[in-house]
């Protein structure tokens, strides 16, 4: 049921608070009167509508005297004709659902009476074209199924699984029997017959119709009793209250909300039968409720006699605390005193909102992109992916396309223009599987698409479509050649001595202090994009794993000069007292399109080197290949902004000085010229954060190894 708010326009009021209406109550049985619609002077008694997903006005409809007939208007305000039964006597209810497998053609079913001992349920389509032309079907009204008495309400279901758009529309009548209806393409068809003679007298029902959120229990009332059916159970549950109900409204499977005259808005555990009042609901005894999809929260009319109007408000149904609301919406009630729900508000389909009223499932695409990447808009940001692995475009969406297409265009890197002589392809392609490889659509057994054009810069284009609607795709990528083969990991230690090639014998490994060793593999020989470090504890004597001490993730790397790591980046060998012990490391280095595996023993033979006095770090000895060492030492330390590092050469030699942080990242390389003796560098670090780093004197005889702390 649509309202008149004080204030605003129709579209003012679908943007503050409206859902999808799909009931409406009629003079013959709760009713409810306003205002225009569209801003005009036709009066109407009540009245149902639709929107849109973008919550523009299609269509809505007027009842507007006793008989059966029905007024359709346009979203303008235009009147587009009226259907009646016949014969009916009287309007009970209405309930509108989009036709399965059609696009803006909606299907509004009718209660009537007639005679007055009978209930008439029927049905009639109305069309809305792509340029908001609203018309009835020539079909007119289509009677479904007649049922004893003259009292009944109904409720439409959310679409049935495993359906394209199929809808259950439940009828409960005044013989004490529930019809569930099936909709389908074909039309409205009787599917089941639930009877619970002896349960209930359905003869005084004042109240909404709801339906779960799961769509396994229905709820109505009669007079001052709820009611509520599982479907799957056969379980029946009944609530004697001491006042007529107006509204109820499912929270979650198990709870009903219900307002009760005399008393306000109570909360029915169906599962043990307990009540909880909501506090502050006093004055909500005569209000319809509606619970929202977007926040869940529960919406009801507060009656206001200082105001003489209702006033909407919203509460939290799992707090019971009511929320404010951004405006006080003025609703005008009827004034009728013999009916209890004064206050209707506009029902929907319940566990769905904006954006479901379809019959055809909309197509919305969540994600999409090439290999787990999403592709950017601009031909600048280009994405690099490469011809030796699968180009594979996966897209994930909901709807049911009836055509998927693409197409490649080899484009200008500067304009994203077509190029001449690029490739052009253009052909079908079926997401619903999973990803697929670009590289094969040409050619399924080749995968040569790439081939002829590698480097070039390529734009996708994907639409997606049904009979309804069209989605389109488009992004940017280049597909490389294969990078440079890795041949070479170039594995080294570099410990107590000359720089130690990796040694794959436990019987000559390669030494080094816990506290300094360091595993390069700089040197490797190829394109690396990727390395992965494993260190296991190894018997010295047999090679033998003990226990796996460190298990590397993979990790990306722009360059190869940060593929050097001192060791206690991977474990605390230090702390845990590793001198005397053996250790297999093992280095994986690729690219995308391959890689390749070393691996070598270390032997700690030392824990912490001498130390220098003098407040400067320690110089860690390493032997030099003629025999000779040097010492070195960095001050101040703790140091600030400059570092200075002393190195007592043992020869004129050349070298280079470098810094690495605690997780083994040079920071800083220097080439040194140094003489036989005493050697003095400044380091300009003022760049670095705080925290500990590594530095490193490497010549052709030595290297050595300090710990200094920037603060």
């Amino acid at each position: 049921m649509l309202l008149l708010f004080l204030g605003g326009g129709l579209q003012a009021q679908k943007d503050q608070w409206l859902l999808y209406p799909t009931e409406v109550d009629f003079p013959a049985g709760p009713s409810f009167s306003a205002g225009p619609v569209t801003g005009g002077v036709t009066p109407y008694l009540c009245e149902n509508s639709v929107f849109d997903e973008n919550g523009n006005l299609l269509f809505y409809l007027q009842h507007e005297d006793a008989t059966a007939n029905i007024e359709v208007y346009d979203g303008s305000g235009n009147s587009v004709g009226a259907v009646g039964s016949g014969g009916g006597m009287a309007m009970k209810e209405i309930g509108i659902a989009p036709v399965p497998g059609q696009c803006q053609t909606y299907c509004v079913f009718m209660l009537t009476t007639f005679p007055l001992a009978s209930m008439e349920f029927g049905y009639f389509e109305v069309n809305v074209g792509s340029n908001g032309n609203v018309t009835i079907s020539n079909n007119g009204y289509t009677l479904a199924g007649v049922h004893g008495g003259n009292s009944a309400s109904l409720a439409v279901s959310k679409i049935v699984e495993g359906t394209v758009a199929d809808r259950d529309i439940y009828v409960i009548a005044a013989n004490s029997e529930i019809y569930q209806y099936r909709m389908t393409g074909s039309g409205v068809t009787l599917h089941h017959t639930y009877d619970l003679k002896g349960l209930f007298y359905g003869l005084g029902m004042h109240s909404e119709v709801e339906l779960s959120p799961c769509g396994d229990k229905i709820a109505w009332s009669n007079d001052m009793n709820v009611y509520a059916y599982d479907f799957s159970s056969g379980m029946f549950y009944e609530k004697q209250t001491e006042g007529y109900i107006a509204g109820l409204e499912f929270f979650g499977c198990g709870q009903l909300f219900f307002s009760q005259q005399g008393t306000g808005i109570l909360r029915w555990q169906l599962e043990g039968g307990a009540t909880t009042f909501l506090p502050g609901s006093a004055d909500f005894d005569r209000t319809h409720l509606e619970m929202t999809v977007d926040d869940g929260l529960m919406y009801a009319v507060e009656d206001s006699e200082e105001l003489g109007v209702g006033l909407l408000k919203k509460f939290d149904p799992g707090t019971m605390i009511f929320v404010p609301i951004s405006q006080n919406v003025p609703i005008y009630s009827d004034g009728i005193t013999f009916t209890v729900d004064a206050y209707a508000l506009p029902d929907q389909i319940d566990g769905e909102g904006d954006g479901s009223f379809y019959g055809v499932p909309p197509l919305v695409v969540e994600e999409w992109g090439i290999n787990e990447e999403s592709l950017p808009q601009t031909v600048s940001g280009a994405i690099d992916f490469y011809n030796c692995n699968p180009v594979s475009l996966f897209a994930n969406y909901s709807g049911i396309p009836s055509s998927s297409t693409i197409r490649i265009t080899s484009v200008d890197p500067f304009i994203g223009l077509p190029v001449i002589g690029g490739l052009s392809y253009n052909g079908s392609i079926d997401l619903s599987s999973g990803p697929v490889d670009l590289r094969c659509l040409a050619n399924s057994t080749a995968c040569d698409l790439f081939d002829s054009h590698l480097g070039d810069y390529f734009l996708v284009q994907i639409y997606l479509a049904d009979n309804c609607t069209e989605i389109g795709l488009s992004g940017y990528f280049r597909v490389l050649g294969p990078p440079q083969t890795v041949t070479d990991v170039g594995l080294e230690i570099r410990g107590n001595g000359p720089v130690c090639s990796a040694s794959q014998d436990i019987t000559m490994p390669c030494e080094g202090s816990t506290f300094s060793s360091s595993v390069d593999f700089t040197n490797a020989v190829g394109d690396i994009t990727f390395y992965q470090v494993d260190i296991w504890e190894v018997d010295c004597a047999t090679g033998e794993e003990i226990q796996q001490l460190h298990a590397g993730d993979v990790e990306e790397v722009q360059s190869v000069a940060a593929l050097s790591f001192n060791v206690n980046v991977f474990y605390p060998f230090l702390a845990n007292n590793f001198v005397g012990k053996c250790v297999k490391i093992s280095v994986e280095v690729g690219n995308p399109c391959g890689s390749l595996e070393d691996f070598t023993y270390l032997e700690f033979t030392d824990d912490d080197p001498l130390q220098e006095d003098g407040g400067g770090s320690s110089a860690f000895l390493r032997s030099g290949s003629n025999g000779n060492t040097g010492m070195a030492h960095a001050f101040p330390n703790p140091f600030t902004n400059g570092l200075t590092v002393a190195y007592n050469a043992p020869a004129d030699q050349k070298g280079e000085l470098l810094v690495f942080s605690q997780n083994g990242q040079r920071v800083f390389r220097q080439p040194i010229d140094c003489v036989e003796g005493k050697n003095q560098y400044e380091l300009p670090l003022q760049h670095l954060q705080t925290g500990m780093y590594y530095y490193r004197i490497v010549t052709a005889s030595e290297t050595l190894n300090g710990q200094v702390v920037k603060q």
